[in-house]
């Protein structure tokens, strides 16, 4: 990941966020950043209304 924005609250805050919910980010250099953010699908039965 690099040294994108790690010493920011932001960000940090985002890691803690996507800790909690065994999320995922992946942060890449090319014209810029961009970073993407992935979360664990939920099973069919919790997704149910």
């Amino acid at each position: 990941m690099g040294s994108v924005c790690e010493g920011s609250l932001g960000f940090g805050l985002v890691r803690s966020l996507l800790k909690r919910l065994d999320g995922e980010i992946d942060v890449r250099r090319e014209a810029g950043v961009t970073g993407t953010i992935s979360f664990p699908e939920l099973p069919a039965a919790e997704t149910d209304g």
